[in-house]
This record gives C-alpha cells, structure tokens and sequence, in this order.
C-alpha cells in the first residue's frame, strides 16, 4: 500500500508544526505505556532548544494551560525560551468547556503570533488514543443479519468538536521507540524527509541542523522563512479545485462541506511553502500540493458513518441499498486499518482519490 495511506511519522509532523508555529493530533495505539511520556522522552531526548535540551509539559487540566498562559511573558528574550511545547492526553475525553477553553488558548497565541513574529512559540500536541479491537466486525450470522451492526466502524477516530478539531492542522503517528527506549529514526524518502526546514536545506543535502549534543535544533525550524515561497495562480486555483472535489465526493458528509472547512485553502498553501522549502526551491509544484493534501486533510474530513447522511437518500436511494454499499467499506476500512495502522484510512483514501481525478496545472 502506497504511503500515502499512512499517518504522517512524528519527527516529521513536530518538526513542521515548529517552524508553522501550529498544533497538531498524535494518534497513538493503546498500549502498556502513556503515550504522553513516550512523546515527552522523544522531544526532549531528541530536540535542542538554544544551549538546552527542548522541554515540555504534560498538561493535566485545560485549566492549568490557562493559567500558565496568563501568567507567562509571550515576548521571550532568550533563545532558550523561545519554544513551549504542551502535550495534552486524551483529548477525546475534553468536556465541551474544556474544548472551549481551549479553543480560546490557541486563539490568544495565534494572535500573539501575528501580531510579534518574534513571540514564544507555542505548540500544543493533543494525544488521540486509538484500539484495533475497536475496527474488527462482527463475523456471526448470516450477512444479512449482521447488515448495518458495524456502523460503529465508520465512527471517526477524533471525536472533538470541529471548531477545535480544526485547530489542529496536522495528525501524525506515535513515536517508534526501541525496546531499550531510544527514538527510532525515521528513514528519509522521496516524499517524507527529515532535512532541516531553512532556507538553504534541500532534500539532497541529507543535512541535519543539530545542536551541540547531537540533538535536532529547534530554532533553525523557528527561524526559517518560507513566506516568500512563490504560489502562482494557477497553483492556488489547483487547491481550491481539491477543496471542491472533497466537499463533493460520494463519501464526504455534505452538511459538513465533507469537513474542508473555511481555513482549508490558507493551510494548505502554507504546509505547501513548508514543504517546498525543505526542497530546496522558492517555488510550490503540483507534487508538493499533492504531498501537502496527504498530509493534511485526513484529520479534518467528515465521512457519512449511517445510511441517513447519504446524499442519494434524498433522491430515492433505499436505506437497504445504501447499508450495503457501507457494509463493503466497513470491511474495506476494517482490513487496512489493522495493516496500516492508520484509523484515519478511509479518510486518506478519499483524499487520494479527489487527487486522481483533479487534473493539476502543468
């Protein structure tokens, strides 16, 4: 199976989301060890900050965010406190005044960013827990019988409200620790480096920013400057065509718009400069269009998961006719989301075929 039809790995996703100064999901397997500190051991094993190993916190209450927040001064002086990282676990679990709570938090520290470019840079990783147990069908009685009992299949994996879902740009994989408990590199390929995200890097190089430890410097990310990365016009127009075809297409759930929300497009070209940038070029292309629409819309897609969400319904589809055709995906996404370890599977799938049929500018 292509790799596109797998989650984004965490060196990658971290490493973007600094130099972005965005959030993103970890959606990690439930397992004998909290994914929170596998993901606090991997960050500050691995990243430098300044002359010091990066640090981060594990949030146990929105309320404490808040409160730090408040209290901290956003124009850091020191390199050394240029980086604040906050990993929140189980976000599936957040009441709805916690998500808004939230949602205010990201808000106050877009902002900041906006308005003083050489403000802390606050990432916020949210931990989604994910059991393959949860994707196995029911294999009793007849096929009949069991028509629409897997429903619960098609259930997304990020249960969050969109407006904070939306917050996030980005749901990559769990860190791949070794059984001694050391980070597993991430082998680099045509489409998925780990080459430094600066002005200078190409992915040819194979040139790593490290600090003085070995570690992967995080200022470099910090520092890089991708907004004068060229977006011609007839670029832009090929993502807004992607944008149109996910809100279209047969699987999406178009109450919704398929869940390609209003900030779909500005989020896009910016992963896109990102990603263009750690090419080696000044320029977007088609291909890291493609590679940016991989990566990003999966997490954002709405998908009908009940036969009552498809749009043939309202023009005589029978409810029967409709359970079947779910009962084919269902099994589809059961299949590939054990071997891939990706619950966001038939999410991907949608976005690679919107990508098939949407012709891209030569």
């Amino acid at each position: 199976m292509d790799a596109n039809y797998k989650l984004v790995d965490f060196q990658t996703c971290f490493r973007y989301s600094v130099a972005a100064k965005r959030s993103f999901l970890c959606i990690c397997q439930v397992g004998d060890k909290k994914p929170e500190d596998i993901i606090k051991m991997t960050i500050e094993n691995d990243y430098s900050c300044g002359q010091k190993a990066a640090s981060c916190t594990v949030v146990s209450k929105i309320s404490d965010l808040q409160t730090s927040y408040e209290e901290k001064d956003l124009s850091a002086e020191s390199d050394d406190d240029k980086i604040v990282i906050s990993i929140i676990p189980n976000m599936n679990t957040l009441p709805s005044s916690d998500q808004l709570n939230l949602v205010r938090i990201m808000n106050a520290i877009k902002v900041s960013n906006e308005k003083n470019p050489k403000a802390q840079t606050h990432v916020i990783i949210g931990i989604i827990t994910w059991d393959k147990a949860t994707y196995r069908r029911e294999e009793k009685g007849s096929r009949r019988a069991i028509l629409g009992k897997d429903l619960a299949i098609l259930q997304p994996c990020i249960k969050l409200d969109d407006w904070l879902k939306h917050k996030f740009w980005l749901a990559c994989s769990e860190p791949k620790v070794s059984t001694h408990g050391k980070t597993v590199p991430v082998c680099s390929n045509s489409s998925q480096d780990t080459a430094s995200i600066s002005p200078g890097s190409s992915i040819d190089s194979g040139t790593e920013s490290s600090g003085s430890a070995g570690t992967i410097q995080l200022l470099h990310e910090v520092h890089s400057s991708y907004s004068d990365v060229y977006l011609q016009p007839v670029v832009r127009k090929y993502i807004l065509d992607i944008i149109v075809h996910i809100r279209m297409h047969r699987l999406s759930y178009r109450a919704k718009g398929g869940g390609a929300h209003m900030d779909s497009l500005k989020d896009v070209i910016q992963l896109s400069k990102l990603i263009s940038i750690n090419g080696g070029k000044k320029y977007i292309i088609p291909r890291y269009i493609k590679q940016a629409a991989a990566w990003y819309f999966p997490m954002h897609l709405n998908l009908i998961n009940k036969p009552e969400r498809d749009n043939s319904i309202l023009y005589g589809s029978k409810i029967r006719l409709v359970n079947e055709l779910l009962d084919k995906i269902i099994k589809v996404k059961s299949y590939e989301v054990e071997e891939l370890e990706n619950p966001l599977f038939l999410e991907s799938l949608v976005v690679q075929d919107v990508l098939k049929k949407v012709i891209p500018p030569v």
